[in-house]
């Protein structure tokens, strides 16, 4: 058990930081000055253009070599150079992996207290970042500070990964820390995530794996026109909600089934569970719209310009029941390309 006020007051710190994505607002210092008493050596990979500089932090303790003993090594071997080596390459990395970055505030008018002033309610803390994910960054970084002062032998590499490009785009973060990590051959042999997984309340279940998504963009091409002449035009805008409807329910062309009910014996959308509860999301896959681009700047006319066409982003998020697809097996979603109504 970590200690709580530790935990509430690293946490406290974090959530006082604006760290809207990209920017970490200093995070990462603080969680690096921290770390390094213990032994960690911080490495701060940047990424991304100018306009949208990624801070990204790699944190690890090496085991010390009195760590070797407890490898279950006879000592003459581990006494010798071949040994030492082998012994230092059988000691695992454990990796706490996470975020600094938190989305937008929106209007602060509609918040009851400052989004980057922690506050107590309740019994509760307040505060943007404080359940996703500031608060478990900072039980992670307390837990390894009380872990290190009772084993500092312990035969277990431990490193941090964090990013401040997880609710944004998410091109500069984990992503190139994972490559840089490839490049100089240095393996990480498990990981925990800090997300504020939950069923009832934060933090009431831990999870073994991670299910995975598939995102996509959908363009539809209008034809430009005058809007006096609606009849020679086509507008992407109306041909958006047959769109819409057509992605969830277009038959996979492969399997036969309505994406909306099964996609590769997986369900795509909740089922009703006991009445007013649905089934745990994680047991499903679901299709959601995550964006609606439709944009026209000239009044009179309809898409003068073909790159303002219509487009929809779609995600797809994989319940834990769900397998992966073999080349041979075909297309995830529907073997053919998705056919729109004429009008």
């Amino acid at each position: 058990m970590t200690d709580s006020l530790a935990t509430l007051r690293l946490a406290e710190q974090l959530i006082s930081l604006p760290s809207v994505t990209p920017n970490d607002a200093g995070c990462m210092e603080i969680i690096a000055a921290r770390l390094k008493p213990l032994g960690f050596e911080c490495e701060f990979v940047d990424s991304g253009p100018e306009s949208f500089r990624v801070r990204n932090l790699w944190a690890k303790r090496t085991a010390l070599a009195s760590a070797f003993l407890k490898t279950n090594q006879p000592l003459a071997v581990i006494e010798s150079a071949q040994g030492a080596i082998e012994s230092v390459a059988s000691i695992k990395t454990l990796v706490f992996a996470g975020h600094t970055d938190v989305v937008p505030t929106g209007p602060l008018d509609q918040w009851a207290s400052p989004p980057f002033v922690p506050t107590h309610a309740g019994g509760k803390l307040y505060g943007r970042g404080s359940s996703d994910m500031k608060t478990s960054i900072a039980a992670m970084v307390v837990a390894c500070e009380e872990f290190v002062a009772k084993q500092p032998d312990a035969p277990l590499n431990i490193a941090f990964l964090l990013t401040s490009d997880e609710e944004g785009p998410a091109l500069d973060g984990t992503v190139k820390v994972c490559e840089w990590l490839t490049a100089r051959s240095e393996k990480i042999d498990a990981c925990i995530v800090g997300e504020p997984t939950s069923v009832e309340r934060t933090g009431d279940m831990i999870k073994n794996g991670r299910r995975g998504t598939m995102s996509g963009k959908l363009t539809i091409q209008g034809i430009q026109g005058h809007i006096a002449y609606p009849h020679l035009a086509r507008n992407p805008i109306h041909m958006a909600a047959p769109a819409l409807a057509a992605l969830n329910a277009t038959v996979a062309a492969n399997k036969g089934v309505r994406l909306s009910e099964n996609v590769l014996g997986f369900d795509a959308l909740p089922k009703l569970g006991a009445p007013g509860k649905l089934v745990s999301e994680d047991t499903v896959s679901r299709l959601e719209m995550t964006r609606l681009e439709l944009s026209n700047g000239v009044r009179a006319l309809l898409y003068p310009n073909k790159a303002e066409s219509g487009q929809i982003r779609i995600l797809v998020r994989f319940g834990m029941g769900y397998q992966a697809v073999t080349p041979d097996q075909g297309s995830l979603l529907w073997a053919g390309p998705l056919v729109l109504p004429e009008n």
